[in-house]
């Protein structure tokens, strides 16, 4: 699953990877340029922490995060991150509080990762109700549809309805269409 970070644009993790470290570091040298005059830039600080995620530096974006959210604590991207790093570790209860908050205060890549946590802890039904809740606002995420089918393959629900929701999310980001065609189209799906 991908994820979407600030700093290199508008890129997700995937996309901002295939970056040059080099580009990443020229970007967080520009960020340190501006921080250096204003510490408290919350634009800068959270380009920082995206471009430190990308090196894998999380530990050090995560404290930045940590003062950032101390400075602005209405800032939907940092309830992410804090959200994303618990994700990245496996504590998808953990998690859940930190997307809520991130969508709270406009951050909406928080909904594809807070259902994907949903059914990381096996809570199918709820994964269910939750993407599709938010589909209806969100139509174009693919995330959504791509846990609303794997939840309801867990919950063996019809083969349609299963496939339905993979094919729609295979449909909007190729990313996944490997899992529509492994489940759908080899004949796993119930």
């Amino acid at each position: 699953m991908m994820v979407v970070l600030l700093g290199l644009g508008a890129k997700t993790v995937v996309q901002a990877k295939a970056q040059s470290v080099p580009e990443v570091e020229k970007r967080l040298a520009e960020m340190d340029k501006i921080l250096a005059i204003d510490p408290k830039n919350i634009r800068a600080l959270e380009i920082k922490i995206s471009g430190l995620s990308i090196l894998g530096r999380t530990r050090e974006a995560e404290d930045i995060c940590d003062y950032a959210l101390k400075l602005r604590a209405d800032r939907g991207f940092l309830w992410f991150f804090k959200g994303y790093c618990k994700s990245k570790n496996g504590d998808w209860k953990e998690s859940i509080p930190f997307f809520e908050k991130g969508y709270k205060y406009g951050n909406v890549a928080s909904l594809g990762l807070m259902a994907l946590s949903l059914r990381k802890l096996k809570r199918n039904s709820e994964c269910i109700e939750f993407t599709t809740k938010y589909l209806k606002q969100y139509p174009g995420m693919y995330e959504l549809y791509y846990n609303r089918g794997l939840a309801k393959l867990e919950l063996h629900a019809s083969k349609d309805s299963v496939c339905d929701d993979l094919r729609k999310a295979a449909e909007l980001d190729d990313s996944v269409s490997e899992e529509y065609r492994s489940t759908c189209l080899n004949g796993s799906a119930p």
